[in-house]
């Protein structure tokens, strides 16, 4: 008993054996065949392969997915209409011989095209988002899709092309870590490359400079001198060693400025109710007229509990006293000599700030 013979389908729509010459659209042999050694299993459908969605911002890199799947599999004839529908009936040549037979016989080649075909819809409306979907969801075949899909996305290049040139040129890094402002003009540069706009290399590092901020000023001058364009990975690596020589400098800042306040909140009243702390006297040569400035006098070592509280009035109001004995020496001295001194703490002409007596009082400090 002779086996039906396989089919395939030419560019034009004829019917021929597989003995023809090689063509190249593909020998849909998947029905009307017995042999299990030569028969595909069923249609091909490239969903699986794709890793990718189609979505608003990708489709020419999808697109350069799914044509090399198509091309290795001899069927991109069914998307750029290169390999069209063949007729569903055919003649019957025993019908000339026989007038009893049918004169037009159904034609598997159409089944196998319909099939294959349908696979092919059914996975472009697959690997696509569901903002795209809607619009290949009542495409009638792959080519009815693949079009659709070509021509919405070409009227959008423009205006999408000029929207993200904007944007990318107007991205500033401001609080962005050098990593996230770095990967988000790179985004927008890939997004440029899938709409088949994309910038050449030494665009993308001006747009990456220009959003810079002051910190990255030496950077900026050290790339804008040199006389080749700097790789994206070199220039990267340098932004991540700007970025971590800047938060050690603010970490120093930081850390020094707490140390000043820290004292201030001690000289305010943090730590030693509000006093003043003790220092030794500076002053040498015996000449014990008071204490440094900006430090009380130590209080004596008391014996007895009356003789340490005169010791502390004697440090509090004492140092007062021994102030105006100082003022009115400096005065006379200042008179004689004709040099009038002006007070950095009260004010006032005839004394130094190292002799005023009220160095000691919360309200002139």
């Amino acid at each position: 008993m002779a086996t039906s013979p396989s089919f395939s389908v030419s560019s034009s729509g004829s019917m021929m054996t597989s003995s023809s010459s090689r063509l190249p659209n593909p020998q849909l042999n998947f029905v009307g065949s017995s042999s299990t050694s030569s028969s595909q299993t069923g249609p091909f459908n490239f969903a699986p392969l794709i890793t990718t969605k189609l979505g608003p911002n990708n489709y020419l890199y999808w697109r350069a997915q799914v044509a090399t799947i198509l091309r290795s599999h001899l069927l991109t004839g069914f998307v750029d209409g290169s390999f069209p529908c063949p007729p569903e009936f055919v003649d019957n040549p025993k019908a000339a011989e026989d007038t009893a037979a049918p004169r037009t016989l159904h034609n598997p080649a159409f089944t196998a095209w319909q099939q294959q075909d349908a696979a092919l819809l059914s996975s472009i409306i697959a690997t696509s988002t569901e903002s795209i979907q809607g619009m290949v969801l009542f495409a009638a075949s792959a080519q009815d899709a693949w079009t659709t899909l070509a021509s919405s996305f070409s009227s959008q290049s423009s205006a999408r092309y000029m929207q993200l040139r904007r944007e990318i040129g107007e991205v500033q890094k401001l609080d962005l870590s050098v990593t996230a402002y770095f990967n988000k003009v790179k985004s927008m540069s890939d997004t440029l490359t899938s709409i088949g706009q994309p910038l050449r290399p030494e665009e993308l590092v001006s747009c990456i400079l220009n959003g810079l901020n002051d910190e990255f000023d030496a950077l900026i001058e050290v790339v804008n001198a040199r006389t080749t364009p700097i790789p994206l990975r070199d220039l990267f690596a340098q932004m991540l060693s700007t970025e971590q020589r800047v938060e050690r400098r603010k970490a120093v800042l930081c850390s020094g400025h707490g140390d000043f306040s820290s004292a201030n909140a001690s000289y305010r009243g943090g730590g030693n109710g509000g006093r003043l702390p003790y220092r030794p006297d500076y002053r040498s040569g015996g000449d014990q007229r008071g204490p440094r400035p900006g430090y009380i006098a130590k209080p004596a070592s008391s014996g007895s509990t009356s003789g340490g509280s005169n010791d502390t009035r004697q440090g509090d109001h004492g140092g007062d006293r021994g102030n105006r004995g100082d003022l009115e020496r400096t005065r006379s001295s200042g008179a004689r000599g004709g040099n009038r001194l002006i007070c950095q703490i009260c004010d006032k002409q005839g004394h130094k700030a190292s002799s005023c007596f009220k160095r000691f009082k919360q309200d002139y400090l």
